[in-house]
């Protein structure tokens, strides 16, 4: 594929001699920079664009299975609580309230110590 120098976005009106002054790279630099760049924003919207498709071919299977976003949601909630519980770093919190609290009012057992009148 052959780009001329002035179907770059933003070249109308450049010289096509000496260093192109606002960022300081030789003009043959910058314009390479400028098609690499181009290229790269082509090949993303590409991208988004299929991206998109298999994101709606994947809605369309799952509605042929009957899954819905509450199933989606459940499922979600419960494998990040196994992945939660299956690291090291999961300890469970066991509060025993009949030694800990002793008749005052905690954030853990407000109205389990003795009556006050």
């Amino acid at each position: 594929m052959t780009i001329s120098l002035f179907q770059l976005p933003g070249t109308k009106g450049l010289s096509t001699r000496g260093p192109f002054p606002s960022v300081g790279l030789p003009l043959a630099l910058f314009f390479w920079l400028s098609l690499l760049s181009y290229s790269v924003e082509e090949e993303i919207q590409t991208l988004s664009q299929v991206l998109a498709a298999k994101e709606k071919h994947l809605a369309e299977i799952k509605r042929k299975l009957g899954i819905n976003s509450l199933q989606e949601l459940k499922q979600n909630i419960a494998k990040g609580w196994q992945d939660v519980t299956a690291t090291s770093a999961y300890v469970p919190l066991i509060i025993d309230f009949s030694r800990e609290c002793k008749g005052h009012f905690c954030s853990f057992c407000l109205g389990r110590g003795p009556k006050r009148g």
